[in-house]
């Protein structure tokens, strides 16, 4: 054995050439010494040398293939050998990085890896970092490589597309064990899956990127010396024409903030609220209300206020500038003031779960002279109260907070009954798909968590309304369980209906432009349901038409196959239904008949006699079973056990199926 080559544990060394210590991993001074002290390469031959090393260490360099990128059109077959300007000036900044070399870093596992992704005019490159215990990011791994003619041609977002995929195939590995944040200008995953057509280019790039977690962050939101490191590493050459056409890039539109005032008012015969919108085109919306119940001036005040809320959020209006005349109010939800009352905690935090409801929105108090409008409302509103005995008409009535605490009564010897009505709708389909494209929310549930990444990059939500990318490239509108009833209802015997059979009622709603995901087999069962519907006796006994119509051209061939592709979702999901309930009848019937063991430690047991052979072949009719006793020593959550003889003997693991309750 060379003692050289056998050190244990130390906190610095040597491993394949590479300085492995604590701060990371460096390259062998020795090995960085060979480069920087070559001359200049005089043949091919030198120059396939200095490359050589070069790529022995490429993991260490940032953007290698274009720092060689000068020395490409040396190593073409019949060019002569001219060492000119651009190859001096890259042999030198080769040689200035190597002077300072960067420290790699080994994953945590289980921690998010950062990939930083770059495309030049002729090379693309990455950088593979992680966040270590202090939040400081360190480097990886270091990926470049030169494009190859044909990738030449490609538009700026698909070179970025490359690159992810060349990381991809280089660092598989470590997509597969870890979640990746992806930093770049541009997203090219999202480019990629807002195709409405696929080329086979993009179809093999699209199924690359399903198989693991990405996130994608913009580099404009990221700050950081290790960011801006790799962007000086790669940058963009002086001749490298720019365009004003930034694909896949989101224009945003700056919203101007509604203004809201609001003041409430309370008295002995009555109270009211007053709520006023400003809009930035200085149109006013004024809006009055009468509170039935008699409660405080500050309860007024939160219920003026959340009636304001709910309207701003009816009316999707996320961007919301408050101002109120209660000190208390306004201090309360600034958290100056901490709320002590009882009464006024459940206004409180029915405000702030409405006002998280928006997306930016600021509170402040004014005095009462500059709240004239909203005060004038609410004064109003709590004196046109009529009296008990005369007919009221409302124009609306609901209650500002569910009346989740105890309340007086107001009349004495009355028996006031109060009925609450709760009802359970069924999930919507679509809610989970718009909760993880608008807000990247994903269900506890780790099967549905895998099905939404896998089905939401071909939906889109657009004002307000879901949508999906079909094969064809044209978007459908999704339905819920309620309008998908409607629609069939009307394809198949409304106005336009002719009582079409189950396919041919999905081919019309497909055609109409519409989709949800049982639509296949809910238009067969709407289909079979009507009675009007009739058998054709031309589909059994073939007429001229029907004939004619059998011999499909190519295009129809096509067109029936992506229509095929569409319903193949359903086909899966209910697939997978009856494999989950054959799987759970298959389980039921099996745990019948298993009796459970369960020990705890210290109790006494059998073993089944090593080794253990199932079958009685090998065994006399006198052979020991069972052997023992033992003392459990430790239990696992899987079922198995360690054990210790009586002579201190460990054994173990062992399944809890071998085992027995032994009794002294």
């Amino acid at each position: 054995m060379n003692p050289l080559k056998c050190a244990f544990g130390v906190t610095f060394g040597k491993f394949l050439d590479f300085i492995v210590h604590q701060r990371g991993i460096e390259v062998d001074r020795s090995k960085i010494d060979a480069i920087v002290n070559m001359h200049e390469p005089r043949n091919i031959h030198e120059l396939k040398s200095f490359q050589g090393k070069l790529a022995y260490i490429r993991r260490f360099i940032s953007n290698l293939a274009g720092r060689c990128q000068p020395f490409s059109r040396l190593m073409k077959k019949g060019v002569p050998f001219e060492w000119d300007e651009s190859c001096r000036n890259a042999f030198t900044s080769i040689k200035m990085y190597l002077m300072n070399p960067p420290v790699l870093a080994a994953p945590i596992p289980g921690k998010l890896l950062i990939l930083y992704i770059s495309a030049q005019e002729r090379s693309v490159g990455a950088l593979l970092a992680q966040e270590n215990d202090e939040g400081k990011e360190n480097a990886l791994y270091y990926l470049s490589r030169m494009m190859t003619p044909n990738e030449l041609n490609y538009s700026p977002i698909e070179k970025l597309c490359l690159a992810l995929i060349f990381v991809i195939q280089k660092l598989k590995h470590y997509f597969q064990a870890h979640t990746i944040r992806l930093i770049s200008k541009s997203n090219p995953i999202k480019y990629v899956m807002a195709k409405p057509v696929l080329s086979d280019r993009l179809a093999r790039w699209y199924l690359q990127f399903q198989q693991f977690e990405i996130i994608y962050v913009p580099a404009k939101a990221v700050k950081g010396q290790i960011l801006a490191d790799f962007l000086a590493d790669h940058l963009i050459p002086a001749e490298w024409e720019l365009t004003d056409e930034l694909p896949n890039e989101e224009v945003f539109m700056v919203e101007f903030p509604w203004s809201m005032y609001f003041d409430g008012a309370a008295h002995r015969d009555g109270a009211g609220a007053g709520v006023v919108f400003y809009t930035p085109e200085a149109d006013v919306l004024p809006y009055s209300f009468t509170l039935t119940r008699r409660c405080s001036n500050n309860v007024a005040e939160y219920q003026a206020l959340i009636l304001g809320l709910e309207t701003a959020v009816d009316m999707k209006q996320l961007h919301l500038r408050v101002y109120g005349g209660s000190k208390l109010v306004v201090n309360q939800l600034l958290g100056i003031y901490d709320d002590k009352k009882p009464e006024l905690i459940p206004y409180y935090k029915y405000a702030k779960q409405l006002m998280g409801y928006l997306d930016s929105v600021t509170i402040e108090h004014i005095p009462r002279n500059f709240n004239q409008q909203a005060d004038s409302l609410a004064r109003v509103a709590s004196m046109i109260t009529l009296p008990s005995h005369r007919n009221q008409i409302s124009i609306c009535q609901n209650w500002v907070i569910p009346p989740m605490f105890d309340e007086e009564d107001d009349g004495e010897g009355e028996n006031i009954y109060h009925i609450f009505v709760h009802e359970i709708e069924k999930e919507d389909w679509r809610h989970l798909i718009v909760d993880y494209l608008n807000h990247g929310k994903l269900p506890e549930d780790p099967k549905k968590r895998v099905d939404i990444r896998r089905r939401a990059p071909r939906f889109i939500y657009y004002k307000g309304t879901l949508y999906r990318r079909s094969f064809y490239g044209v978007f459908l509108r999704c339905l819920g369980e309620d309008e998908a009833m409607q629609a069939m209802e009307e394809a198949h015997s409304g106005i336009c209906g002719a009582h079409q059979s189950g396919p041919k009622l999905h081919f019309r709603i497909k055609r109409m432009r519409y989709y949800w995901p049982t639509m296949v087999k809910d238009c067969i069962d709407f289909a079979r349901r009507c009675q009007a519907s009739v058998f054709p006796l031309e589909c059994q006994i073939p007429s001229l038409r029907i004939a004619i119509q059998e011999g499909l051209s190519e295009e129809d061939n096509v067109r029936l196959r992506l229509e095929e592709l569409e319903a193949l979702n359903e086909k899966r999901l209910e697939t997978q239904q009856r494999i989950e309930c054959y799987q759970a009848r298959l389980s039921k019937a099996f745990n019948k008949h298993v009796r459970p063991r369960s020990f705890q430690i210290g109790d006494l047991v059998l073993a089944v006699r090593r080794p253990i052979i199932l079958t009685h072949g090998g065994q006399r009719k006198f052979t020991a079973k069972w052997d023992g006793p033992y003392i459990v020593r430790e239990v696992y959550t899987n079922g198995s056990y360690n054990l210790v003889a009586e002579d201190g003997l460990r054994v173990g693991p062992i399944n809890g199926k071998y085992l027995k309750r032994y009794y002294a």
